[in-house]
């Protein structure tokens, strides 16, 4: 599904990637734990090609990034790869089917389809009768909900979430893990994970260690 070789990002004298090789199965959940600071969050943007590494390759659904334009590049990103982060960054003016559609709309689904599936996703996932709230009317588990929600609409290969239930209490937190959990067995949804929940990492198909600028 993905293959990083050889991963190496500085910023200006500060050497923070030095080498690191990941692979990542359909279907699979890979947890990625570690110190602050020790380039998680870096890893993981340069694998959902927010950002580009100073050396190395990536190769997502047996495609090489490093050929693409940036017009493909984005296109690609769109359709292939769904982002969940610590903070939900929901539109507060919009309400969470609303919300969900955005990534659809912006890749040129019809508003009907996007609606559609918008409301799908988030019956799936528990909130059938929450879908015409907006953000500050819904609890911080529901609000990352509809972030997950969000970042399934346009049927990505890979989910890539960091420090998803950081800002969750436990009771949320655990939920939002099984929901995770879920969706690798019913839906063949493939997850990296950053996070510091050893809870979560230990119950992943794998976790690895982050530590000096690679992956142990």
């Amino acid at each position: 599904m993905l293959i990083a070789k050889n991963i190496h990002k500085s910023f200006k004298n500060l050497h923070v990637l030095k080498g690191v090789d990941l692979e990542l199965k359909s279907s699979e959940i890979l947890s990625i734990v570690g110190k602050s600071g020790t380039g998680k969050s870096t890893l993981l943007h340069i694998l959902g090609t927010l950002d580009q590494a100073d050396e190395g390759t990536l190769e997502i659904g047996g495609q090489m990034i490093s050929s693409m334009s940036k017009r493909k590049l984005a296109n690609f990103r769109s359709s292939k790869i769904g982002f969940v982060f610590q903070f939900h960054h929901l539109l507060e003016d919009f309400n969470a089917k609303e919300n969900v559609m955005m990534p659809a709309i912006i890749a040129k689904v019809s508003k009907k389809k996007a609606g559609a599936s918008a409301e799908r996703w988030l019956e799936i996932l528990g909130l059938k009768d929450r879908m015409l709230h907006r953000p500050n009317q819904l609890s911080g588990g529901e609000q990352q909900r509809v972030a997950v929600a969000r970042a399934l609409i346009n049927q990505p290969d890979i989910i890539l979430a960091d420090e998803p239930s950081g800002n969750l209490d436990q009771a949320s937190s655990e939920d939002l893990h099984d929901l995770l959990f879920r969706l690798r067995d019913e839906y063949s949804q493939s997850f990296i994970i950053v996070t510091h929940n050893m809870s979560l990492a230990e119950r992943s198909n794998r976790f690895l260690t982050m530590k000096d600028g690679i992956l142990v």
